[in-house]
């Protein structure tokens, strides 16, 4: 596989990600506190058409995300995974989203973990096809992808944990690009 994979995450959980020593996989329910509240928080439309929502669909929808398979997401994109979903504190303390046209704004705030490719062997579709996801909504995923300007064609996914033997790098964002971290978060040369 010639591509760089990353596993993108924030400064400070990177702490626990090295005291672990691995990436475990995690769900919906470990990423945002569950569906329901993903899809309140992280979905405009349907929080806007409230009103018009056909309840039934919203549970199944709902219900369907709880049952997505944990995994360790990981990103071929070099810059950023906008879909980190986190809302942290800018260096001016406004709360935003991470994303790439202004991670000038999180010097120091930002982390990501290189891992040997071969460790994340699924692809999105396929994750898709093990969690069940129905061609319809499939389709609809690939269109609000294409909306918020996000490839899904650049993830890949483990069912597995990667141990810290299968990292190749830590680096932290230092406000213009991806830098070694402090000595204390490097890894042990090989």
């Amino acid at each position: 596989m010639p591509w760089r994979l990353f596993h993108y995450t924030l400064r400070d959980q990177l702490e626990a990600i090295l005291s672990s020593g691995q990436l475990v996989p995690a769900g919906s329910m470990d990423r945002f506190g569950g569906a329901l509240n993903y899809r309140l928080l992280h979905n405009a439309v349907e929080v806007a058409d409230v009103l018009n929502i056909n309840l039934s669909d919203f549970c199944e929808r709902t219900a369907l995300a709880d049952r997505e398979p944990a995994a360790v997401w990981c990103s071929t994109d070099p810059v950023w995974e906008t879909t980190v979903g986190r809302y942290i504190a800018d260096s001016s303390g406004i709360i935003r989203q991470p994303h790439k046209s202004y991670l000038w704004l999180f010097p120091g705030m930002l982390a990501r973990i290189e891992v040997d490719a071969t460790s994340c062997p699924i692809s999105y579709e396929a994750h898709l096809a093990v969690w069940g996801v129905p061609d319809g909504i499939r389709e609809e995923v690939r269109e609000r992808c294409r909306w918020a300007g996000v490839d899904p064609n650049d993830w890949r996914l483990s069912y597995e944990p990667i141990p810290r033997s299968r990292w190749l790098g830590i680096h932290v964002w230092d406000g213009k690009r991806w830098a070694l971290p402090p000595p204390a978060l490097r890894l042990p040369p090989r």
